[in-house]
């Protein structure tokens, strides 16, 4: 049915331009998900083993409404006698676990282990703690404590150094470029400062439960280095700059305590590129002055992030919690993951079994959301252009334009949720009973059902210019159309 209207802008989403994906593919009236919606699962189900749609059925025909259908309808499906089998369950958004983005601010998310270098000696006993000599022989570490001695005296060129069990906690001021390219660092524990800017270069190194810390404006140049259970700290506007490196159980934590260097040379405090994270933990410590992280081509396993701002480019993560106050996905796939924060910017992103804390403001451009959870809104808080939700819970605050609705929910926070779409595909969608107002203009609906008390039972809901091609929601089929 297509309902001709006099106004047909909607004042709470931004003016775009661009075409809706409209599809007329049979509906597998069995499970009220359309054979595109089942092949587009299927294509992810070797990312998503976790994930679980929405779709399950509740019954609830469309047929036997006993209230009539306003204006004249055309009789859709060739002929068909219209029906929509059913409606995806009114069932509430999920939520984040209590505790979920927590990260200790105090001290490393692991413990040093007592037998740091595994040779079955305890390191308060071990003649050489960092380089395995279970036999305890004499001078098995003499190049080690040469090379540690020279770091301390404050020289620059120790490629291919023997930093093994190094111990110099003592701040170390660096007069120029550090080079530790090729340098051994298990087990060391090293504190570097600098008065003026100065760089560390960690190329090809290996550094096992190490502890690295950089005070000042230090710019860290970790690259092709592989670095298992080990902890950076960053402090007074130092800085990291991951590059192809392999980082497994271990920190990266930015205190930037004052406005040192942080203006001096743009660009984030915490750059990753092209470099594999596995359970790291990324953290920015309150202070006076935020900085920003940037994770680009990368891979991002069980990880967590804690910052003001975090900027993920063309990376995969997976099984992570992300939080920022302002976080944004360019390009970029999340499955299985929780996200928390005040602003969410989604440009050509994919979304897989995620859920969302908390929804302030977020906004999707060209996405893909595939099992998303997202507590409700403030009116406008969510708002896509011209991306496709599917098997999606969404609490209320919703703008749609130029995009699809796939066998999702609204499940609404009461009369103060709103739900906009503008030509808008929604097709399998159940609007709830705390849906509290509706507007919806231009666009398809296709078996869009609602519960009886949405819409402020009906009396909050207008639309104009829609096409309804089967039942399933009185109070929309009857709503008077948007002035």
């Amino acid at each position: 049915m297509r309902r001709e209207a006099h106004g047909t802008d909607a004042r709470d989403l931004a003016p775009r331009r661009g075409g809706g994906r409209l599809t007329n593919e049979p509906r597998i009236r069995a499970s009220g998900i359309r054979a595109s919606g089942i092949k587009a699962a299927w294509s992810h189900a070797a990312r998503i083993a976790t994930a679980w749609l929405i779709a399950s059925p509740g019954l609830a025909g469309c047929e036997g409404l006993g209230r009539p259908i306003v204006d004249e309808r055309p009789v859709p499906d060739a002929g068909m006698p219209p029906s929509c089998a059913v409606h995806p369950q009114c069932v509430p958004v999920r939520e984040v676990p209590e505790g979920a983005f927590d990260v200790p601010a105090e001290a490393p998310p692991f413990a040093p282990p007592a037998d740091c270098d595994g040779d079955r000696v305890d390191d308060a006993l071990d003649t050489c703690p960092g380089l395995p000599n279970p036999d305890q022989r004499v001078g098995a570490c003499q190049r080690a404590i040469d090379d540690c001695a020279r770091l301390q005296r404050g020289e620059l060129d120790l490629a291919g150094a023997d930093l093994r069990g190094c111990v110099a906690d003592a701040p170390i001021t660096l007069m120029g470029d550090l080079d530790l390219t090729g340098a051994q660092l298990a087990c060391a524990s090293i504190a570097l400062r600098a008065d003026a800017p100065a760089r560390v270069l960690l190329d090809e190194a290996v550094a096992a439960h190490a502890w690295l810390r950089a005070e000042g404006p230090i710019t860290l140049s970790i690259r092709r280095t592989t670095a298992d259970a080990s902890w950076i700290s960053l402090a007074w506007g130092a800085r990291a700059a991951v590059e192809d490196a392999i980082l497994r159980d271990s920190g990266l934590w930015l205190d930037p305590r004052t406005e040192v260097a942080l203006d001096e040379e743009p660009g984030p405090a915490i750059a990753v590129v092209g470099s594999s994270l596995e359970r790291v933990t990324l953290y920015e410590a309150a202070s006076e002055r935020a900085a920003r992280a940037r994770i680009d081509a990368s891979s991002v396993i069980a990880s967590r992030a804690s910052l003001p701002a975090l900027e993920v480019l063309g990376s995969t993560v997976v099984g992570s919690r992300l939080a920022a106050e302002a976080l944004s996905l360019f390009d970029a796939e999340l499955t299985a993951s929780a996200v928390r924060g005040d602003l969410v910017t989604l440009a050509s992103a994919r979304l897989f079994d995620v859920v969302f804390d908390r929804c302030v403001d977020v906004r999707a451009t060209d996405a893909e959301l595939v099992d998303v959870d997202v507590p409700a809104c403030p009116p406008g808080g969510l708002r896509a252009v011209r991306a496709r939700l599917e098997a999606c819970r969404l609490g209320g605050g919703v703008g749609l334009r130029e995009g699809e609705l796939v066998s999702s929910v609204i499940y609404g926070a009461g009369p103060e949720s709103a739900f906009a779409s503008n030509d808008t595909t929604l097709d399998g969608v159940s609007f709830c009973d705390d849906v509290g107002a509706g507007r919806i203009v231009g666009g398809e609906l296709r078996c869009v059902g609602c519960g009886p008390a949405a819409f402020q039972g009906g009396a909050a809901v207008c639309v104009s210019n829609a096409q309804i091609t089967e039942r399933g929601c009185a109070a929309i089929e009857l709503a008077p159309s948007c002035e």
